[in-house]
């Protein structure tokens, strides 16, 4: 309901600081910028769970979830232009002509290797300990948290061990990637993963499920696996990338990120160009 109160709030806001554009990341809070009526030409992000739901499985979708996909299917012809963060997203969307495909874009200059003993001191990590990282919150069922912990059992080795810092700063989140071996993501459902793609940024190995735009953004970068859901593959690919981070130490996923136009500054000028053509 904060969303529809949100709406007189928006308008009385744009009464005295007038602004060309409102862009709306979320469809909820496109729901509010529809409901402002301000006339104003409207950019709806569509962000992952908005249109595809919060997975409580590989295959069952909330039901409260499901009242937010409805909205964001209702509003799209009250917008003038809308954005898709992954390919899976951009099928969804029924107004395909005045959609664009733009996922986030990384910080490079932020999310960069750097020394991964300097980073293990920082963090107080031991220095010859394996570890996989998983960021995912464990309170967010569709991240799947249960099944790393799994896949990381079944490896039955006493020098890995999984790291779940959760909840972490958000200027620690570089610094856990470069101390880590290899990066996990298990999710039931994504858009385009920002972590993922922090990950390759900062030469992390990585095991993820094939979810969202993980296979695009991974591609053939060695180092990094896509997985199913059985957490028996799960452990062999982990044991894989282990064995990778031993010989080669990190990927070259940064330059990955770099061929695809995945850093800030091209996203951004992809983001304007939606917005001068509103203009």
């Amino acid at each position: 309901m904060a969303y529809f109160r949100a709406a007189g709030k928006l308008r009385a806001f744009l009464r005295t600081h007038p602004h060309d554009i409102i862009h709306a990341h979320y469809a909820l809070c496109g729901l509010t910028a529809v409901l402002a009526f301000t006339g104003k030409p409207i950019v709806l992000s569509l962000m992952g769970s908005d249109i595809l739901g919060e997975y409580r499985s590989k295959s069952s979708i909330s039901f409260r979830s499901r009242i937010v996909m409805l909205i964001a299917w209702l509003i799209q012809p009250f917008v003038a232009a809308i954005i898709a963060k992954s390919e899976n997203i951009y099928i969804k969307i029924r107004l395909k002509k005045i959609a664009s495909l733009i996922p986030n874009g990384v910080d490079l200059e932020f999310f960069n290797p750097t020394d991964n003993k300097q980073a293990r001191s920082e963090l107080g990590l031991e220095p010859g300990k394996r570890y996989v990282l998983s960021l995912a919150n464990p309170q967010h069922y569709w991240k799947n948290p249960g099944l790393a912990r799994k896949a990381v059992k079944l490896l039955n080795d006493s020098d890995v061990e999984l790291l779940t810092p959760y909840p972490v700063e958000p200027g620690e989140v570089a610094k856990y990637l470069n101390a880590s071996d290899v990066f996990i993501s298990t999710s039931f459902m994504e858009g385009s993963s920002n972590v993922i793609k922090e990950a390759m940024a900062c030469n992390c190995p990585i095991v993820a499920t094939d979810v969202g735009d993980a296979a695009w953004v991974l591609g053939q970068t060695p180092g990094c696996y896509l997985t199913s859901f059985d957490p028996d593959e799960i452990a062999g690919k982990l044991q894989s990338a282990l064995a990778f981070a031993q010989t080669h130490n990190r990927t070259i996923g940064r330059r990955r990120i770099i061929e695809l136009g995945l850093d800030l500054q091209t996203t951004a000028k992809r983001i304007v160009e939606v917005y001068q053509s509103l203009v």
